[in-house]
Parts: structure tokens; sequence; C-alpha cells
């Protein structure tokens, strides 16, 4: 994934960040805890593959926001006690460090379906990071880290966090006004005299 990083940020050219809507498959690796106030909880990993739909806008020349639908399914020691699937529904807010990496925080409502408990509602939030793979058409590299905070008020008097590391693959397939570059100038335009843009 470094090397990705890395690869991106020395072998961008043209890519910016645009406004446009996509799709993307992604994994994650979660441990997931509940407190009832002590200073010892009981944890479970588990893992978390899914897919989501966004949209994105591009903001000038920094910024960049957009909102996602998403679903995940729970295998592991999460399938074991009883989780199921989840869907969510955010947005999130990004600035752009190169022209090939967007750095970006994220929230978003959860609901997550439980054997014996019905629908949990919560949120999630935590920041993230997307990279354009170089040479691509709107493929890009998402990792972000994600805190959610379960509502199981009704259930215990514990506390239910789950903490997600999370990595997927995006493609971008509408393409609008792009991000204008950071590090990269504006090609000029030769000049002729026909069309008049000649200084």
């Amino acid at each position: 994934i470094l090397g990705v990083v890395a690869f991106s940020m020395f072998t961008a050219k043209a890519h910016a960040w645009s406004s446009g809507c996509g799709v993307q498959v992604h994994g994650g690796h979660a441990i997931g805890e509940i407190n009832g106030g002590g200073p010892v909880g009981l944890s479970s990993t588990g893992y978390l593959p899914g897919a989501s739909a966004f949209c994105d806008l591009a903001i000038g020349k920094f910024f960049a926001v957009g909102v996602f639908l998403g679903a995940e399914q729970a295998f592991g020691d999460f399938d074991k006690l009883g989780i199921n699937h989840s869907i969510e529904a955010g947005a999130r807010a990004g600035v752009s460090l190169h022209p090939a990496v967007l750095a970006y925080i994220h929230a978003a409502w959860t609901r997550v379906d439980v054997d014996g408990l019905g629908n949990i509602d919560g949120m999630k939030w935590g920041p993230g990071i997307e990279v354009a793979i170089p040479e691509s058409k709107g493929w890009s590299i998402d990792m972000r880290y994600q805190i959610s905070d379960l509502d199981v008020g009704s259930f215990t008097a514990a506390d239910a966090q789950v903490r997600t590391f999370r990595i997927g693959l995006a493609w971008k397939f509408g393409g609008g006004q792009q991000v204008e570059q950071i590090f990269t100038p504006e090609a000029s335009r030769p000049c002729d005299k026909k069309l008049a843009n000649c200084k």
C-alpha cells in the first residue's frame, strides 16, 4: 500500500479529484468492545467486506466533498456473536494534498442487524486517505479508519464500540469539473493568431 502511495505521488500527471459518482468494494478488520463501566471490557474481532456507491463534488483548487451509501456483511467472531449485516449513509470532506492524494474526514449513520436484538443504530466517523492509481481512468485506493458507537442503551447498560481499518478499491465513472492541480501548473496553449489567443 505504501508503495502505491509513493509511486502515485511521484508519477501523477494530470489526475485530479473530480466531481462525479462511482462504486467501491472494500474489506475491513474490526475490533468490537462492550464495556459496562469497569476497567475491563469484552472484545471480539471480525471481518467486514462490503460495497458502496458514492458521489463527489470538487470545490475550487483544494477541496472536495461527497456522500456515500454502503452495506457490509460480518464474518469471523462477529458472525458467531449473531452480528449479521449493516448499512451506512454518510458524508466526507477532504483536501487535496497532492494531485494523486486526497486526505479526508468522514461521518455516517449506521444500522446493524443482530440476532435476538434486531436493528441497532449508531454513528461512525474517522480519517481517511484516497490515492489515485497511476495511469488509470478513475481508479483509486481508499483507506479509512472508523470508530463506531452503537446505541445499545435499550438492551444493556454497557457501551458498544467498533473500531475498523478498511481498505477499498474505487472506480469513479462520472467525470465533471476537476479539482485544479496544486503542484502541476496549467499547461499553456500554443499561440494561434486565428483564435486571437496570442499576447
